[in-house]
């Protein structure tokens, strides 16, 4: 059984198609995936202040990182569905939950979100 996991060249974001492929010894086969994604941007506040995260980094997913414009604001293309973001990554341990919003083709369903930095 394989699993498919997609990165584009850019390195801005990945997929993992949710069914697994099953493939017979010596055997070949063909998947067909289709990512539809959305471009748009996000402005992120710093809990703390209220004011834009500027320059800051958030991660999306739990894991992938992208750092704010100097006015806060994260521009990306994104496969749409749910993103959870978060403005503090902790491998093991205490970490505030993710704010999760949906991605669709027009980017994100909000203007603003706002993160804890810590």
């Amino acid at each position: 059984t394989w699993t498919a996991r997609i990165w584009p060249l850019t390195g801005a974001w990945r997929h993992q198609h949710p069914d697994p492929v099953e493939l017979a010894p010596g055997g070949d086969a063909t998947l067909r995936i289709d990512i539809e994604t959305g471009r748009g941007r996000l402005l992120v506040r710093d809990a703390a202040t209220g004011e834009p995260a500027a320059g800051k980094t958030v991660f999306l997913d739990g894991n992938e990182r992208r750092t704010l414009d100097d006015e806060g604001v994260l521009d990306a293309e994104l496969p749409t569905g749910s993103v959870g973001l978060s403005g503090t990554w902790v491998p093991f341990g205490d970490a505030p939950p993710p704010v999760s919003i949906l991605w669709g083709p027009e980017g994100p369903n909000v203007d603003e979100v706002t993160l804890s930095f810590e």
